[in-house]
């Protein structure tokens, strides 16, 4: 016995399987030469560097804050650092 809408059918899938199969290796090329685009531009970035980071060490802060005051509750703690006369010092 044969079915011919099964045929058909598995015809059709065929057909979808080589279409999608095309269409992927498209979008795979196009997205593969945009990584190397990437990937050279951030090798050049990372080659050029122009800036430094900024080092920051916790003993610059131990004048600011205490740390019985993390402890607090935010708005307390925000108040308590306005009404310190010092704040500019603490950022220095």
């Amino acid at each position: 016995m044969e079915y011919r809408f099964l045929n058909k059918e598995l015809q059709n899938r065929q057909e979808m399987r080589i279409r999608v199969k095309s269409r992927y290796r498209k979008i795979r090329e196009y997205l593969m030469e945009q990584a190397k685009q990437i990937l050279e531009f951030k090798q050049y970035i990372q080659g050029t560097k122009t800036f430094k980071t900024a080092k920051i060490y916790p003993e610059q802060f131990s004048e600011c804050s205490q740390p019985e005051e993390i402890h607090k509750e935010p708005k307390q703690f925000i108040q308590a650092k306005e009404s310190q006369s010092n704040l500019d010092e603490c950022f220095v």
